[in-house]
């Protein structure tokens, strides 16, 4: 099901993910008895990235066959980090 506003929801999922991944840097490197909560969160901010790109994916498949000719092709994003590609 896609939301009114896919577009939000996934802005909304991701800005979440980033303070919370903010939060676990803060505490790196962690001492061994909380690896295990640490890494559990982890798996939590990944699950809900993968929601992210799941909600992307499903509102670009709902675009009118119009809209899908008028939007941007940005080809591979360039981002200042890792190689996502």
């Amino acid at each position: 099901m896609v939301s009114e506003n896919p577009g939000v929801e996934a802005i909304e999922t991701v800005g979440g993910v980033i303070t919370d991944l903010v939060e676990v840097a803060e505490r790196l490197p962690v001492k061994p008895d909380q690896a295990e909560k640490i890494a559990r969160v982890l798996d939590r901010l990944s699950a809900e990235i993968a929601e992210a790109a799941a909600i992307v994916r499903e509102a670009s498949n709902h675009l009118s066959p119009a809209r899908q000719q008028t939007a941007p092709s940005q080809g591979s994003p360039k981002l200042s980090g890792r190689d996502y590609s």
